[in-house]
């Protein structure tokens, strides 16, 4: 068996969620576990040891969650298998019981498709719509209707390789990241794609002896951030033009792992410990040393009261920021004691 010691060394956290207008923090970890902390706790004047906030629920899941998305009264979840499952929030927040039950738990990707490796990479929830994009590893992105989760409304096929990001424009609009080396925008309205990007053909991206996927993407209705295997850049959404590469405090080789879009700046991380920040110029405007060894999810809101910046990977700690400039604390996901 393996020790507590050893699995907190190799532990990863794969997503993070804000959610409740930033009172918490979830998250989920390669210990097959969903973590949620209390920010409003977190930054009361209470004393906590060693700088770092307990656990506030721990709940055991079969295998670990690569994608995570919420509404008002649901957390949904996508999982290494291919299995999409939700929770009540008012399961989950209960610091008394640790053994919330999935209202629902569906294998959607298991199809036709050439594929045997179908873990969903990522979710999106467009608007009040009640509806459920999810991108998997067998290329193809499925619509579910939440309230009728037990079949997939329609498919978009198109991307020949692992889709590994999802993006909303607009209300009927949204994009998708993969690894055979582009970025799609979709049109929900006529499910057909209305644009592909090649952004692997960019000259000024590609580099040697990398491949070509794209891993990391946000987006507006006006920009696209996206890179991976090829350096981080914004286009122009209303001319699909490249606009400018962002070059940061990263090795040359490095793979983009995941970009925000965060008010006036942009956050991104990759397999580096640095979390760089930048402007809609593109201009560089600094970078901070975290915990983690790669960088795999950066999350923020801007609720005054509760405002901070999160990010984590490949380490047992969420780092947490009040300001660009350094980390104020860290969620320690290895310390399974709660709030009391």
């Amino acid at each position: 068996m393996v020790s507590e010691h050893r699995q907190d060394f190799y532990m990863r956290i794969y997503r993070q969620k804000d959610i409740f207008s930033g009172n918490w923090l979830l998250c989920s970890d390669s210990r097959s576990r969903l973590l949620i902390f209390s920010i409003t706790d977190a930054l009361s004047p209470r004393d906590w040891p060693d700088s770092q906030r307990p656990l506030h629920s721990v709940i055991s899941v079969k295998q670990p969650i690569y994608a995570l998305e919420s509404t008002d009264s649901l957390l949904i979840c996508g999982d290494i298998t291919g299995c999409l499952f939700a929770y009540f929030w008012s399961d989950l927040l209960n610091p008394s019981d640790c053994d919330a039950k999935a209202i629902f738990n569906f294998k959607h990707f298991t199809s036709s498709m050439n594929s045997d490796c179908n873990e969903i990479n990522s979710l999106l929830i467009i608007g009040d719509n009640k509806l459920l994009f999810a991108g998997a590893a067998d290329n193809a992105i499925r619509i579910v209707d939440i309230e009728r989760p037990d079949q997939a409304i329609a498919v978009f096929s198109g991307h020949s390789n692992t889709i590994n990001e999802l993006a909303k424009r607009t209300e009927n609009e949204f994009l998708s990241a993969s690894e055979d080396g582009t970025v799609r925008l979709w049109d929900i309205r006529s499910q057909d794609t209305a644009h592909i990007i090649r952004v692997c053909d960019e000259p000024q991206l590609t580099r040697n002896n990398c491949g070509k996927g794209v891993c990391a993407l946000d987006a507006n209705s006006s920009f696209m951030i996206c890179g991976g295997d090829v350096d981080l850049a914004i286009w122009h959404l209303s001319s699909l033009s490249f606009a400018s590469k962002l070059e940061g405090n990263w090795p040359s080789l490095m793979r983009h792992l995941t970009v925000k879009m965060d008010g006036e700046r942009i956050l991104a991380g990759g397999i580096s410990c640095y979390l760089n920040q930048f402007d809609y110029s593109g201009k560089f405007k600094t970078s901070i040393k975290t915990s983690a060894e790669a960088i795999y999810s950066i999350e923020s809101n801007e609720i005054e009261k509760n405002a901070v910046t999160s990010s984590a990977g490949d380490s047992p700690l969420i780092d947490i920021f009040l300001n660009s400039g350094y980390i104020s604390f860290s969620f320690n996901c290895s310390v399974v004691n709660k709030i009391q």
